[in-house]
């Protein structure tokens, strides 16, 4: 033990770093890997019957892209993302749709990535119309909710969990 103390300290880290990463391959906790896995189920037709993710690489207004999130800067921005809109391509997250919205800015994109119900409020908060003059990307594992009050077109993009490869559907992320 004393002639090895440093290897086994090593070795015992790399261990432990193997298990932790092997954990985290799989979602933060048991629970939220089976709910993401239910999801993405249950999501599965809806998803092979829309393009997949790849189809987005030449979908773009311009070279330069401005990713949209909420937040105090957001409303600073408006004005001059108002401006540029037509020069850009918007990336915006899905919480900002309400806001983009009154403001009459069109993303090219919004992402959707999380599970829970909660997110299906921004959708709600946004017009039918507003939301079918862009192309939503949505995670494979979104709650149901979510993809009821979404409209206009969408792309799947299954988010890189180790339950995914096994379903062997590269092209869709």
């Amino acid at each position: 033990e004393k002639l090895y103390k440093n290897e086994i300290l090593s070795i015992n880290k790399i261990f432990t770093d193997a298990i932790k990463q092997a954990i985290i391959d799989y979602g933060n906790d048991t629970e939220d890997t089976l709910i993401g896995i239910k999801h993405s189920i249950l999501n599965a037709p809806e998803m092979l019957k829309n393009p997949p993710v790849q189809c987005l690489k030449n979908k773009k207004n311009s070279d330069i892209a401005v990713i949209v999130s909420t937040g105090p800067s957001l409303t600073k921005q408006l004005p001059l993302l108002k401006e540029i809109q037509n020069k850009i391509t918007i990336i915006a997250v899905d919480a900002s749709m309400p806001i983009l919205e009154k403001w009459n800015i069109v993303p090219d994109f919004v992402t959707s990535l999380e599970r829970v119900e909660a997110s299906a409020k921004f959708f709600k908060e946004t017009s039918p119309e507003f939301q079918k003059k862009f192309i939503t990307i949505h995670a494979s594992l979104q709650h149901q909710e979510v993809l009821k009050n979404s409209y206009g077109d969408k792309i799947f993009s299954m988010r890189a969990f180790l339950y995914n490869k096994y379903l062997e559907l590269d092209e869709y992320g």
